[in-house]
């Protein structure tokens, strides 16, 4: 998951989180490589997998645009307060693997109070790209909606616009999780709107005990502009434990 809009970072030692910090009644500050607060905040909370399984649902919630982590970045995250809750995090402009065209900035704010929780976030990635996200579910006993819209400019100056349905649904020790979104683009320069992206995507997580889960998962993607994926249908079926 490299930052858009940057290269030369697949042969890289380490890809993934690598922080440490300090937390306390004032919040949290860590150091290092890390998720973006948007991304953590919103886009992560709109995808029922969780960004697992082969119904990870990055493309749509991402809009194509969101970095996802940075490195060489602090951020901060506040205790909640009364169910509020904000999360801040920049990262330097230019360091081993990246040279951005602007320091890269994200914030995040969330409320989670009782069946609801909201989290807003808004990132400028660092090379002209911004993408503003917001999610928001409310639980009816056992099933919890969501509607999630992302909005922002590319790096290009094209406009990324993305709308999803989110469903998780509670069937005694399993949960069946449903996502159906689609992002369009509209051209900076001819005006011209397209669909770029379109998923559809049903599972079913069993708990066979509190460590081990079996799945599968059906997710069908009509397409997606700005890639090699375009036109897919694929399912899973498997078991993770926890150790």
């Amino acid at each position: 998951a490299n930052p858009a809009g940057t290269a030369g970072l697949t042969n890289r030692f380490w890809g993934a989180r690598s922080i440490v910090g300090v937390a306390g009644g004032f919040g949290e500050v860590t150091l290092g490589r890390e998720y973006t607060t948007a991304f953590l905040q919103s886009q992560l909370q709109a995808d029922p997998w969780g960004w697992d399984t082969i119904a990870a649902q990055n493309t749509i919630t991402g809009g194509a645009i969101a970095a996802v982590r940075n490195d060489s970045a602090i951020t901060y995250k506040s205790p909640s307060f009364g169910g509020f809750g904000f999360q801040l995090q920049t990262a330097e402009q230019t360091d081993t693997f990246v040279n951005r065209a602007k320091r890269p900035v994200n914030l995040a704010l969330t409320y989670g109070g009782g069946p609801v929780f909201v989290g807003f976030g808004h990132e400028i990635v660092g090379n002209n790209a911004k993408w503003t996200s917001l999610i928001a579910t409310v639980k009816f006993g056992a099933f919890k909606p969501g509607v999630f819209f992302g909005t922002g400019n590319a790096a290009n100056n094209n406009k990324h616009r993305a709308i999803a349905l989110t469903g998780v649904a509670s069937l005694g020790a399993g949960e069946l999780r449903l996502f159906a979104g689609k992002l369009d683009q509209k051209a900076a320069v001819t005006g011209v709107k397209t669909g770029v992206a379109s998923n559809l995507a049903v599972g079913y997580h069993h708990s066979l005990s509190k460590r081990t889960i079996v799945y599968t998962d059906v997710a069908k993607q009509s397409g997606d502009g700005f890639s090699t994926l375009a036109k897919k249908a694929q399912f899973d079926v498997g078991i993770w434990h926890k150790f």
